[in-house]
């Protein structure tokens, strides 16, 4: 609405200021005609510099007219465009929340995955060691290849190493088995620990 206002002002200073170089434009005539001495007593000249006048003040009032249509044209664009900016920006405000959702989803998920305890783990490559075909291989050598892959103290997983082909595990470790042999099933081993 503010626009609106500000266009017709100076839509309105803009035809003020036409007039007041036709009317300059035409003093500027009759002085330079009197400079001259040519009296200006026509009657029909007269009413052609009025003429004159007048088609000036049309041309200027419909070219003002065309720019103040241009002017709420453009205005409108410009509500338009704002529009969209404030709907791209709340859109974007909802995927970076989106974002932050799952970056801390994703940090949740990595410290879970992160905790793990000894014991599965150990079950778990002694499964796949078992499946592999190794049988007979000393404690001390699985414990030295357990050591060397999950970063282990070979004494830890050596003691570890109970029964013949299993680890005993505690109750504890109940959560850990299951995203462990939720993981080999989605690998479609037929390992479980």
């Amino acid at each position: 609405m503010k626009n609106n206002e500000a266009s017709h002002l100076a839509a309105d200073d803009l035809l003020q200021q036409l007039r007041q170089e036709a009317k300059r434009q035409y003093l500027q005539e009759q002085t330079e005609q009197i400079a001259q001495r040519q009296p200006v007593t026509d009657a029909s000249a007269l009413q052609a510099q009025s003429d004159a006048m007048r088609a000036m003040a049309q041309a200027n009032s419909q070219s003002l007219s065309l720019l103040t249509t241009q002017l709420q044209q453009k205005d409108q664009q410009l509500d338009a465009l704002l529009d969209q900016i404030d709907a791209l920006e709340e859109e974007n405000r909802g995927l970076r929340t989106e974002i932050d959702l799952r970056q801390e989803n994703d940090d949740s998920h990595a410290s879970i995955e992160l905790s793990r305890t000894q014991k599965p783990v150990i079950e778990l490559l002694w499964r796949l060691v078992f499946k592999a075909g190794i049988r007979d291989a000393a404690k001390s050598d699985l414990a030295r290849l357990f050591a060397y892959i999950t970063g282990y103290s070979e004494k830890k997983v050596y003691n570890l190493l109970k029964g013949e082909n299993h680890v005993a595990l505690e109750r504890s470790s109940t959560a850990e088995v299951k995203r462990v042999n939720a993981l080999l099933n989605t690998l479609g081993s037929e390992i479980q620990i």
